[in-house]
């Protein structure tokens, strides 16, 4: 059976999950460190001298 495609989730939206089963999985106390992360990752990236040509 295939699996069903989940729609497209903004980073918030992510990041919602992600804080939900970290509750439910008891690793609370790592959320700041991995707040962190999803930070760093959701940035938009600055475009280098060889992307803009």
């Amino acid at each position: 059976m295939p699996k069903k495609k989940e729609p497209d989730l903004t980073s918030e939206e992510q990041f919602k999950r992600f804080q939900e089963a970290a509750k439910e999985h008891e690793i609370e106390k790592r959320l700041p460190e991995i707040e962190k992360a999803f930070d760093k990752l959701s940035k938009p990236k600055k475009k280098t001298s060889d992307q803009c040509r």
